[in-house]
């Protein structure tokens, strides 16, 4: 794992252009592009980047079919346990996404 893509994640606001980098996929080609979360490490950066993906799903500006998979808890940051993750993700991470 790049520890770049989590910094970056939790950084960016949700008005990222991401149509800069799904333009330019277009135009190599692509047709459908599939974008995980999974890299923000706690509720709200996952639901954030969540809420990204959609806004770049529903854009009619996208020439390019997004398809959205929830990755929550596949990376474990250094500070808490796997099993803090795992009470955390299903106690409060998926609720919260289900319900946003």
């Amino acid at each position: 794992m790049n520890p770049k893509h989590f910094g970056a994640s939790t950084q960016c606001g949700e008005d990222f252009s991401f149509r800069v980098v799904l333009g330019k996929m277009s135009r190599a080609g692509t047709t459908l592009v599939e974008i995980k979360s999974g890299y923000g490490l706690d509720t709200d950066t996952e639901l954030k980047m969540l809420r990204v993906i959609e806004a770049a799903r529903l854009d009619p500006k996208v020439k390019v079919d997004v398809s959205a998979t929830y990755c929550g808890a596949h990376a474990v940051p250094k500070c808490v346990t796997a099993q803090t993750v795992s009470v955390t993700e299903h106690q409060i991470s998926l609720p919260s996404v289900v319900q946003d």
